[in-house]
């Protein structure tokens, strides 16, 4: 009787473990993690093709890395890596873009667990917090709140 019981406490145990480490990671799908259709691995010219020119494009470095940033209006950055073949990252400040499960800027931050869950990282800085969803493949989706409402949305390589 005592090693039944024992049995079965045991298995309500791993059980509860699973759930556990099933609700901590939290990481979503690559494709899941992007801006206005722009994420992690995209190329400039697909950026362009989606968005035209931007308003001013900026090559600079930071120690010993190169970069190529594009900017549209201050409202939506695109950076690219050292040789300027793949983005790195996008942000955006404006609420005219979405993620692809329709999360824009202006949204009241409590539609972020709704749609993804847990955070998998929560940074608090000044007056903002900081709400970052890793991906299957080292990219992650970052959400900047204040005052409850999503400021801004960054898809990035981490």
């Amino acid at each position: 009787m005592f090693a039944l019981l024992k049995n079965k406490m045991a298995v309500l145990l791993l059980g509860a473990a699973c759930m556990v480490s099933s609700v901590a990671s939290a990481q979503i799908a690559n494709d899941r993690i992007a801006i206005g259709g722009v994420g992690p691995g995209c190329t400039p010219a697909y950026v362009e093709g989606v968005y035209g020119e931007p308003t001013s494009k900026t090559e600079g470095s930071n120690g010993d890395q190169t970069y190529l940033e594009y900017n549209y209006n201050n409202g939506f950055l695109v950076g690219f890596d050292t040789n300027g073949s793949q983005a790195v990252a996008a942000t955006c400040t404006t609420d005219n873009l979405t993620t692809p499960d329709h999360v824009a800027v202006g949204m009241e931050a409590s539609v972020l667990s709704r749609v993804y869950g847990t955070a998998d990282h929560i940074y608090n800085f000044n007056d903002k917090s900081l709400y970052v969803y890793d991906g299957t493949g080292g990219e992650q989706l970052a959400f900047d709140v204040q005052n409850f409402y999503i400021v801004s949305i960054s898809a990035r390589i981490n």
